[in-house]
């Protein structure tokens, strides 16, 4: 083993006495040799397992802000390693992040859905109009281009879908149409979700199958399903798990494995039998003959999918847990967005997805926001180097898949549409404000001493143009995710 301490005491031959508490007490015995054998870190890194590569990741992030150079300097020259193996990079700097809302807006728009909003998170003149004697008006007086707020949601693909539903929405509402000028962007998640709303706290304004999340799943089975389904086979993985798992992401464009129904590829005498018993026509059919795809997926969709679920020899439930989980993940961290133009944010060339445990315990580890009173704002940050990594579900190189899902004529027209749609939010945050000063003038009467109070308020919001603390309450009520 190396001496321990700094390297002026062991240039200058300082016996420093080996405490107890020394860092390496602390790690599993396999770990130890990296930090006494410092060579081909690379190929021995990728012979540990999996959980084992996740732990020794963990140990080394912790190691690389000691000043001690025997653990801070090699744990960062390891990590770099890693990092050089997954084609990612770690990057440090300044940033402006996005609005509160731009955010939320940026993740409501790539999963279809909307969370309930509190009355207390809804802007109180939205609250006023919802509430004032109702009047009948055209649905053309319900233009949403008068609102700073939806031109800031417009933006997005998803959001310009549904506009005539919002309009439909309010003109039966017969709210005036004045409520489109002071309205934030939380009043119309109000709207959206009592529009979609299913009884539950969130709604899906976009079907589920069609939203980015979804459609960006089926994409990349349609490209790289082959090579997917390959890739888990060959690793070990009992084909039904995978075929069922392929099928699902095909078909619904998800990858959840806590409802995903794991079933057989070939007829069993237990699955003939239980097909006999429920009325089903066998004749023909023999043990080992292949069930047809489409047989599958009608039983699935007639939730008769007990019929032909996988079983083990003992007749237990094959375990499904031994396929990867992958979740979806941004290669550009979306408080970073382009505020300029926040649809990119969800391009496919800008979504990945990732196994359960890189994405949290390595990707997301070295995740930083340090926000400063007077200062700039640091950032640390992992990135995926490649815009066209789709999947990684390992460390090794060939643990990846790679594509390019933007090179189509519908992308294209796409980008056209949201370009068109581009606003800056901070010019529409003050325009918002200046149609909050005249409403709270014009329904004065009306708001009585309350409108005197908020229109206090509202005139004691002057920001400083650009920065994220210019945001009023009014605009940005709620920290709450989607």
């Amino acid at each position: 083993m190396k001496p321990k301490g700094s390297k002026f005491a062991r240039k200058h031959n300082i016996v420093i006495e080996v405490k107890e508490d020394d860092k390496l007490q602390s790690l599993p015995s396999e770990f130890v040799d990296f930090f006494e054998n410092h060579f081909n870190f690379s190929k021995r890194f990728l012979r540990l397992s999996y959980s084992a590569q996740i732990s020794l990741i963990s140990h080394l992030y912790n190691f690389s802000s000691s000043e001690d150079p025997d653990y801070g300097e090699i744990s960062s020259f390891y990590l770099q390693k890693i990092h050089e193996i997954t084609d990612s990079d770690y990057e440090e700097g300044i940033y402006k992040p996005v609005a509160v809302a731009e955010k939320r807006l940026i993740r409501m728009d790539c999963y279809g859905s909307i969370m309930r909003r509190r009355p207390d998170e809804l802007s109180e003149l939205y609250r006023f109009f919802k509430h004032r004697k109702k009047e009948k008006h055209l649905l053309r007086d319900y233009n949403l281009d008068n609102s700073p707020a939806w031109r800031v949601m417009a933006q997005f693909e998803s959001f310009r879908s549904i506009a005539p539903k919002i309009k439909r929405a309010l003109y039966k509402s017969k709210m005036h149409p004045d409520i489109l000028k002071v309205m934030s962007v939380n009043d119309f998640c109000d709207l959206i979700y009592n529009t979609f709303q299913e009884g539950t706290e969130k709604a899906h304004f976009i079907k589920k199958e069609d939203s980015i999340k979804n459609r960006y799943i089926k994409q990349f089975m349609k490209e790289c399903g082959d090579s997917f389904y390959r890739m888990l086979v060959d690793r070990g993985i009992d084909e039904r798990c995978v075929k069922s798992l392929c099928n699902k992401m095909r078909r619904f464009g998800s990858c959840d494995l806590e409802s995903l129904i794991v079933t057989e590829t070939h007829y069993t005498e237990h699955v003939l039998k239980d097909l006999r018993k429920n009325g089903f026509d066998i004749r023909g059919i023999e043990v080992g003959m292949p069930i047809p795809d489409k047989f599958t997926n009608y039983l699935i969709d007639n939730k008769q999918e007990s019929l032909i679920l996988a079983r083990e020899k003992d007749g237990s439930l094959v375990n499904k847990y031994v396929l990867p989980r992958l979740e979806l993940h941004h290669s550009r961290a979306v408080q970073f967005a382009d505020s300029e133009y926040l649809a990119a944010s969800n391009y496919f060339n800008r979504l990945v997805l990732l196994e359960s445990g890189i994405h949290h315990k390595y990707y997301h580890i070295f995740d930083s926001m340090i926000k400063q009173n007077g200062m700039q704002n640091q950032f640390s940050r992992l990135n995926i180097s490649s815009q066209y990594m789709r999947m990684r579900i390992g460390f090794a190189p060939d643990d990846a898949l790679y594509g390019d899902f933007e090179n189509t004529a519908a992308f294209r027209q796409r980008v056209i549409e949201d370009k068109k749609h581009r606003v800056n939010y901070f010019e529409m945050r003050d325009l918002y404000l200046n149609n909050v000063r005249e409403a709270l003038n014009q329904y004065s009467k009306e708001l009585g001493g309350f409108g005197k109070q908020y229109k206090a308020i509202v005139n004691k919001t002057k920001p400083k143009k650009g920065t994220q603390n210019s945001i009023p309450p009014l605009l940005d009520k709620s920290n709450q995710g989607r």
